[in-house]
């Protein structure tokens, strides 16, 4: 077709292609968010994919389980003996400390892997846009996400965290004005899988 613009074609864009007319309308995200992504932010992450929630199922059991060994070693027989006012202070004691202990050497190995992952903290940025949020860490090539396509999505006191074919969704309170702030775009983003 002469004279068509090479921007433009009569059928649209390809699948998955943004439409050229948003580049030339100059059109620009409905905020940007920026802060600091740190490896502890890395780290929360890593602890709600599927594989290590399942992993610390397994691992608390485990511990459980071990705490229960113990009780059993120690005390000879369970139930613990009668007349004993203080044993049952000693085997909270004796089956708390193996998950403790099991809790800390996960929350270790999560904190490893990050800090590998991202050894140190760096500039970030989620602009975010009516149907998607392009996400840049560092000087990495920005990330698409589409909040439709997220697998999970997973709000806490100080991160939302998600994940997607095309990459990860870490946003720490710090990206937003205040807890209440950071709820309100979780709802948006709950409302957009929807």
């Amino acid at each position: 077709m002469v004279g068509e613009s090479p921007l433009t074609t009569s059928d649209g864009p390809a699948l998955g292609e943004v439409p050229a007319t948003s580049f030339i309308n100059d059109a620009r995200p409905d905020h940007v968010l920026t802060f600091t992504l740190t490896p502890r932010d890395v780290a929360a992450w890593i602890s709600t994919r599927r594989a290590e929630r399942r992993a610390g199922r397994g691992l608390i059991a485990s511990a459980l389980l071990a705490g229960v060994m113990g009780l059993q070693v120690l005390t000879r027989r369970l139930p613990l003996p009668p007349g004993r006012g203080f044993a049952l202070l000693e085997a909270a004691v004796i089956l708390m400390l193996p998950l403790g202990l099991a809790l800390w050497a996960r929350r270790r190995g999560h904190m490893a892997e990050a800090s590998r992952d991202l050894p140190r903290p760096v500039a970030a940025q989620v602009e975010v846009w009516p149907d998607r949020l392009v996400v840049t860490e560092g000087t990495t090539k920005p990330k698409v996400i589409r909040p439709r396509l997220l697998h999970r999505l997973t709000v806490t006191r100080q991160h939302i965290l998600g994940e997607t074919d095309a990459g990860r969704l870490i946003l720490p309170v710090t990206a937003f004005d205040g807890s209440a702030a950071m709820r309100a775009f979780a709802d948006r983003l709950h409302m957009q899988r929807g």
